[in-house]
């Protein structure tokens, strides 16, 4: 994969749009990202990585913590990036940004997820919908997911040092984030487990084992199937002995039955004989009460014809009493209507007055309203004039700022050239004597190798074995320290006095714009008046101007209190005419009442009418009563004759019909036999045969339980023997995984030695180069100490002396190498177990800061060797010496609202 173009909005630190175009650097291969600490050098990466998988480096931030905490609701975070793979090209966006919800008109956050395929300028959908879509499309074309991702294209030199460094221990830990190896101890983990449990399950087999014999109380199963054999013989000699008892007792039991049905029988003709006499003498006694049940009868009819002429009595006298009620009612309405036709004449009196206080207050209000109308008249006017000597004020003041900025731009100035000239002078003083310490220095060295010349030995630097001019001289420089010393002081008063030039011409320039500030603010300024007579004047004019918007402000408050009062007023009057209309209506009603009450004077009051009704609705009642309770009397005592003579007709009839069935019995006996010692012969034979079958089933059960004993015993055995096949296998695998062989090295351990193994095979390609084939990696044979895990452990193999060196040996240098080949042998080794992925560029992550001259020299060399693999390399750092070695690289800026800004520069 190798980079094309990054964009990003909204992102981390970046508000703005950034836009990368990385096609630029295809021609150098090399370029560096630099910028302050913390002003969004890995946050490029981060979109890099965020594009692709919806995740920053290392899978761990997400949208919402990647998003600039700064941007406003309407602008979206938004990342795209296009890139090579296998001749064609590709993009990836994401995006996440605010939309209202039509229903509840609140923002809601909406993602978009797309992937494009890119051919002539044109994209063409490749997938699109959820996150988790986009990213697997990632991983198809990559093979890589987002943390191997982060491991393969970004290396932090800082991590591979301490990888380099690292003991046995520590080097397994990171090994294994490194390669997921997991999934090796999960292996050995599971394998244990699965020991474990096949051991447990056993143990629990044959415990139930146990459990099962113990509960048939035999030892074995052979003496459990000859407990079976015996139990089987006693339930037979059971059953015979039930069938036996079970015989008596149903002959028993049919002579029982018999005997009750005939004592039945006999029972029922007493009892019909006894039910047959007592209906005759009901009978008898009901027909002797004939002549008084006729009595009542005519009593009854006689008291309905009495109750019926009083019922007439009380209607007469219902219709009075509803008259008398009518008239009491009108004479009762004709005082209220007096009374109401007095309380709208009151009502009439007051709508008069308040009609007059309506009037004035109406009056009071038209002068005021006038009042605040010419006030609001003059509000423009006023406004306008304070608008003009406001500006007239403010003109004047800036005036006399710009004059004072540009009495502080020319003393800045003046500052800026002292500052400069005394720069410029230490730089010539301190250039010229480490431009002539650096001849001496080159001289001497010439001439300390010429020294060491042999005639017929090959020459160090270029191989010749004939030396024809050897350098000649002498001279005395500085030490390597006071050497370094100098070229740092140098660089030192450099950066300052181009610090100081720099502030110069800042100070230059803002003196111009100082100056033609202030002659455009004193054009503008020609003709005013000073500044305090323009304050003055403002002053006044503000107070007529408030004292005018009082005035307009209180208008349309007076205009809608005038309207209100004409509404009061007219409905003051129309009340008014609606209580002198209510006063005479009432009083025409009032006199026709009165008319009507006089007409029934004279009349029987309603208290006199409604106790005579009373008294009579009394009597009505009571003789409907009574004629009631003797028909009813009748009723009852000539139903009852006629139930007594079906009584008696009915029990004659069952009487025949008991003696009938009594005589018709089929006794099986000559004498009937005494009906409780039957009883009892059949009870002692039912509990026999109830004891009996219940030994049966309780045989019968056991005979089951111990015959299921016996086949679950056997399911056991088959069982504990394929168990104990498996567990014999497993056991062994979990030994051999977990160190228990002859090399004693667990399975985790051996995966990391191997693969190690592989990273070390592919970083000696690039330490040989590196060190000029003088320096291998190399694994140590066996563990450091008794905690350190095998086959782990790094050492040197010194080309020089062809002997092992620890790793601690190595010069800052060198270590250095070792590190940078361990990071891209690691790089090779991640991609080929992630697929054979080819991956043409590689980010490398800060670690530049802490290296002193001399290795960062030896490191820029390293780089540009490996820059000729063919890989795009991007060094990311905020040293500032490496922007003189690397020219071509990506500038991040910083602007005064703290957002980072990213540039590329060639």
């Amino acid at each position: 994969m190798k980079p094309i173009r990054l964009s990003a909005q909204a992102f981390g630190p970046y508000l703005e749009q950034v836009e990368i175009d990385f096609t630029k650097f295809e021609e150098t291969g090399l370029f560096l990202i630099a910028g302050p600490t913390g002003g969004g050098k890995t946050s490029l990466l981060d979109a890099v990585c965020f594009a692709l998988y919806c995740k920053a480096t290392g899978g761990k931030r997400d949208f919402s913590s990647m998003r600039c905490m700064s941007a406003p609701m309407d602008l979206p975070t938004q990342v795209e990036f296009d890139f090579s793979l296998g001749g064609k090209a590709y993009r990836f966006k994401r995006s996440r940004f605010y939309k209202i919800n039509r229903r509840t008109k609140e923002p809601q956050i909406q993602e978009s997820h797309e992937c494009f395929t890119l051919e002539n300028g044109k994209a063409h959908l490749l997938e699109s919908g959820t996150e988790t879509a986009v990213r697997r499309r990632a991983e198809s074309l990559l093979h890589l997911s987002c943390e191997q991702f982060s491991q393969v294209a970004v290396l932090p030199q800082g991590e591979f040092l301490r990888l380099l460094r690292a003991g046995s221990q520590e080097k397994g830990e990171i090994l294994r984030t490194l390669f997921s190896a997991e999934i090796w101890k999960s292996l050995r983990d599971a394998f244990a487990q699965r020991s474990k449990a096949l051991e447990e399950e056993s143990r629990r087999l044959s415990d139930l084992q146990a459990g099962l014999l113990s509960q048939a109380h035999a030892d074995t199963p052979a003496a459990l199937e000859k407990a079976i054999k015996e139990r089987e013989q006693g339930i037979q000699t059971l059953s015979r002995e039930g069938e036996k008892t079970a015989k008596e007792l149903e002959e028993t039991q049919a002579l029982l039955q018999a005997r009750e049905n005939h004592a039945r029988l006999e029972q029922a003709l007493a009892q019909a004989e006894k039910e047959w006499k007592s209906a005759c003498l009901r009978r008898e006694a009901l027909e002797k009460s004939a002549p008084q049940t006729a009595e009542k009868r005519a009593q009854a009819q006689a008291a309905q014809k009495q109750a019926l002429v009083a019922a007439q009595e009380e209607a007469r006298l219902e219709g009075q009493l509803l008259e008398a009620k009518r008239a009491e009612g009108i004479r009762k309405k004709a005082e209220e209507t007096r009374l109401a036709q007095q309380a709208r004449q009151k009502e009439a009196e007051a709508f008069a007055g308040k009609l007059q206080e309506a009037q004035a207050r109406m009056e009071k209000g038209l002068a005021c309203e006038a009042q605040y109308r010419a006030g609001a008249e003059r509000l423009p006017a006023l406004v306008e004039e304070r608008a003009r000597l406001e500006k007239a004020l403010s003109s004047l003041e800036e005036l006399e700022k710009r004059q004072k900025a540009l009495k502080k731009a020319e003393q800045a100035r003046l500052n800026g050239e002292k500052a400069a000239g005394e720069a410029e002078a230490a730089l010539s003083a301190l250039a010229a004597r480490l431009e002539e310490q650096e001849a001496l220095r080159r001289q001497n060295a010439a001439l300390e190798l010429a020294q060491g010349l042999e005639e017929g030995a090959p020459c160090p630097v270029c191989g010749s074995v004939n030396h024809p001019a050897p350098a000649k001289g002498s001279g005395q420089v500085l030490n390597e320290r006071e050497l370094e010393s100098l070229r740092a002081a140098e660089k030192k008063v450099r950066a300052a006095a181009q610090e100081a030039l720099g502030s110069l011409r800042a100070a230059e320039k803002a003196l111009e714009e100082a100056e033609s500030a202030w002659k455009e603010q004193s054009a503008l300024c020609k003709g005013l008046p000073s500044q305090a007579e323009a304050a003055r004047q403002a002053e006044e004019t503000a107070v007529r101007e408030q004292e005018a918007r009082r005035g307009a402000k209180l208008l349309a408050p007076a205009r809608a209190r005038l309207e209100e009062l004409r509404k009061e007023r007219e409905q003051l009057s129309s009340g008014g005419a609606q209580a002198r209309e209510a006063v005479s209506a009432l009083g025409a009603q009032a006199a026709e009442l009165e008319r009507q009450a006089a007409e029934s004077a004279g009349k029987p009051s309603a208290a006199d009418l409604s106790k005579q009704a009373a008294e009579k609705r009394q009597a009505r009642k009571s003789l409907e009563e009574t004629a009631a309770s003797l028909l009813k009397q009748a009723e009852e005592e000539a139903a009852a004759f006629a139930r007594a003579g079906e009584a008696a007709a009915l029990t004659k009839a069952a009487l025949e019909k008991a003696k009938e069935s009594l005589a018709a019995f089929p006794a099986p006996w000559e004498e009937p036999p005494v009906l409780e010692s039957l009883r009892q012969q059949a009870e002692a034979l039912r509990a026999k045969s109830l004891e009996s079958a219940k030994a049966l089933a309780r045989e019968g059960a056991e005979l089951k339980a111990e015959r299921e004993r016996l086949s679950q015993l056997a399911e056991l055995q088959e069982k504990l023997g394929d168990l104990e096949a498996v567990y014999s296998r497993v056991a062994k695998l979990s030994r051999l995984l977990s160190g228990n062989n002859p090399r004693k090295l667990p399975v985790l351990q051996y995966v990391l030695s191997v693969t190690l193994d592989q990273v070390l095979v592919s970083a000696n390609h690039f330490f040989a180069v590196l060190s000029r084939g003088r320096y291998a990696l190399r694994l140590m044979e066996g563990p450091k100490g008794g905690n350190a895990y095998a086959g782990l452990d790094l050492e040197v193999l010194d080309g020089a002396s062809m002997l092992p060196r620890s790793i601690e040996t190595l010069s800052g240098g060198e270590q250095f190498l070792a590190s940078l080949s361990l990071a891209f042998g690691l790089s090779d080794v991640i991609q080929s177990h992630a697929g054979a992925v080819e991956l043409e560029s590689i980010f490398i992550d800060e670690g530049f800061g802490s290296l002193d001259a001399e290795t960062l020299d030896t490191a820029m060399k390293a780089l540009s060797m490996l820059r000729s693999s063919g890989r795009l390399i991007g060094v990311i750092s905020h040293v500032s010496e490496l922007q003189t070695r690397i020219p071509s690289r990506i500038q991040i800026t910083r602007d005064s609202g703290g957002f980072s800004h990213a540039q590329v520069r060639l």
